[in-house]
């Protein structure tokens, strides 16, 4: 979240409220322990101002982000965005 924080800022967007409930699922690695193998996050997220996010530019803010996030490159998690305001 903070990743995105930065670059929607450094883009020009005012996020007025960033919420995201996310959902982690447990299942069974490779070697039959229990692992969370998968994370979905579901942001909703408020802009303010002139400047408006478009489709295209909400799926650059949350690819790079998620290429730029210390958690996301520090876990072997599959993390996936499923729905983005």
């Amino acid at each position: 979240m903070l990743t995105f924080l930065a670059l929607a800022s450094n883009k020009g967007f005012v996020v007025d409220s960033y919420d995201d409930t996310a959902v982690g699922h447990l299942e069974k690695n490779a070697n039959g322990k229990l692992a969370v193998s998968r994370v979905e996050l579901h942001p909703k997220i408020v802009y303010s101002g002139a400047k408006q996010p478009t489709q295209a530019d909400l799926d650059w803010l949350h690819d790079k982000a998620h290429r730029e996030c210390f958690i996301a490159n520090s876990v072997t998690t599959e993390v996936s965005v499923v729905s983005a305001s």
